[in-house]
């Protein structure tokens, strides 16, 4: 297991990157027009610049794919299973885009989190646990990022 060095301060988009290399759970909650909450494990995810792109799988995602076009508005959280560091990524203009690799870099973060999770005495997830072709791409510039790691830390806010 990678030994973690307390953060110093805020979580940067450079920590986010680093840590969506380590095999996070990685989760986000979208919102309708009509504020109804829907939220999805998704199987990749990426930072490019100020953005973060990440991968919504199908069927399971349906929801919020209809809500990221409907709204743009998004939360992406990765948590690392082995150590609880969670960084929270929001955002309120997410839009489709093409990721070529992505189906390479979702094979990479599967076998990165079974990894996490085998490290943890839980046999890695099954392959059909998410679905890795099947997916819609968003981005979205990264409006507030928070250290959301269980203690003192948790909730500061980095970006706004």
């Amino acid at each position: 297991m990678d030994v973690v060095k307390e953060p110093s301060g805020p979580p940067t988009l450079a920590d986010l990157a680093l840590l969506l290399e380590r095999g996070p759970s990685l989760l986000a909650v979208t919102r309708s027009a009509a504020m109804r909450p829907a939220i999805v494990r998704c199987c990749a995810a990426r930072v490019v610049g100020e953005a973060v792109e990440f991968s919504v799988p199908l069927p399971e995602g349906r929801l919020a794919i209809e809500n990221l076009d409907a709204t743009g508005v998004v939360s992406l959280t990765a948590a690392r299973p082995t150590t609880y560091q969670t960084i929270q990524a929001k955002g309120t203009n997410a839009r489709r885009v093409v990721w070529p690799e992505q189906s390479d870099v979702a094979v990479a973060h599967r076998g990165r989190f079974r990894a996490e999770t085998t490290m943890l005495g839980i046999e890695g997830p099954p392959n059909g646990f998410w679905s890795m072709t099947d997916v819609v791409v968003f981005s979205f510039v990264v409006h507030e990022l928070f250290d959301q790691t269980p203690g003192f830390r948790s909730g500061l806010l980095a970006l706004r």
